[in-house]
């Protein structure tokens, strides 16, 4: 008989959240599947002297990673007020085709 695994809990470094609290932010409101969303874009600077360029899906989960795991709200929307909130378009995304 197999147990049931435990979840193992995601550590989330509070420099994520001083990262992006300190980046210098653009976001961009757009349109995408027929639906309202914004676009951030950060510029972050690391302190070895590299710059990296964090944007769309991938900054859209560090915030959401921030707002869950420290519950970080920062001075800026983070979602589109009028689109589908994570729920909502995780099963618009998994719907047939047809459905967007």
């Amino acid at each position: 008989v197999k147990r049931p695994q435990q979840a193992t809990p995601v550590v989330i470094p509070r420099q994520v959240h001083a990262a992006l609290e300190h980046c210098p932010h653009v976001s961009v409101e757009v349109n995408l599947f027929s639906l309202p969303a914004i676009v951030h874009v950060f510029r972050y600077h690391h302190h070895t002297g590299v710059d990296y360029t964090i944007w769309g899906l991938t900054a859209n989960l560090l915030l959401r990673l921030c707002e869950v795991g420290l519950q970080y709200q920062p001075p800026y929307l983070v979602h589109h007020p009028s689109a589908p909130n994570w729920m909502q378009l995780s099963q618009l995304l998994t719907a047939s085709p047809a459905a967007l």
